[in-house]
């Protein structure tokens, strides 16, 4: 396949687009490419995201570019270590090649910077690479790599949470977006599931998403949020009582009474 060949017009509607995909790039995953055109690929698909979010694509197209993404990572895991933060990088920043991250602004400083919807397809990206993860048996020794590579992955999307649900801060025109907050929620979620049941985020990584729950706590305290929170604290001090401190119980008690 000449990876030439997926290029966005940009006439082209999102649906040709994704089905040029589909039919051309998609399948290529299964077969061998040269490593200059896995980069190129991965190149060419992060291009299509930026301009489909800069021309306000539907969340269906841009979910399912996020989640050709993630296929992405489960095919080349080596190429694309770092995902996260390389693709935060993109959005919020320029298109920058996985090996040149270092030259980019530290990730809390782009996310200060970045729009809501940057940091929301960031935030779908991130719960979606780990659903595609999650379908791969970790508990083969052959790949046990994958849990690693989530793990290097922790710190950046705890950055990208933090942000997503910090409280607006009084005084300076901070504007309320509960779209993202609870986006970032539901990606709040999908970590803390993910790293409750298979342990391959660092101690300290997972010390920093418990950190997190007493400021989802506080959008128990909003109706548009509240719906998202309490679900999340439910199900979480159902079935993973342990991510939560007794500090953070007992707030929890003493919110309800």
């Amino acid at each position: 396949m000449d990876v030439g060949r997926c290029v966005i017009g940009e006439s082209r509607p999102a649906g040709p687009i994704l089905r040029c995909f589909n039919v051309h790039c998609k399948a290529q995953f299964g077969l061998g490419l040269a490593e200059a055109d896995v980069f190129v690929l991965l190149d060419t698909l992060i291009g299509w995201l930026i301009r489909l979010v800069s021309a306000g694509a539907t969340t269906m197209v841009v979910k399912k570019l996020c989640s050709t993404l993630a296929v992405f990572f489960t095919r080349f895991p080596d190429k694309w270590t770092h995902c996260t933060r390389h693709l935060i990088c993109c959005l919020c920043n320029h298109r920058t090649p996985p090996d040149a991250i270092d030259s980019c602004p530290p990730t809390k400083e782009l996310l200060e910077k970045a729009t809501s919807i940057q940091k929301i397809v960031a935030l779908w990206f991130s719960a979606i690479f780990l659903e595609e993860v999650s379908k791969i048996d970790t508990r083969n020794i052959k790949n046990h790599h994958f849990r690693d590579k989530v793990s290097l992955n922790a710190d950046e999307a705890i950055l990208l949470i933090e942000n997503a649900i910090a409280l607006p801060k009084e005084g300076n025109g901070s504007h309320l977006d509960t779209r993202l907050v609870t986006e970032g929620l539901q990606c709040f979620t999908s970590w803390a599931y993910y790293s409750m049941r298979t342990f391959v985020a660092p101690i300290p990584a997972i010390d920093k998403l418990k950190a997190l729950n007493t400021r989802a706590m506080e959008w128990l305290q909003h109706d548009e949020t509240f719906e998202t929170t309490s679900e999340f604290l439910t199900d979480a001090l159902i079935n993973y009582s342990s991510f939560f401190t007794e500090g953070v119980v007992k707030l929890l008690y003493a919110f309800e009474h």
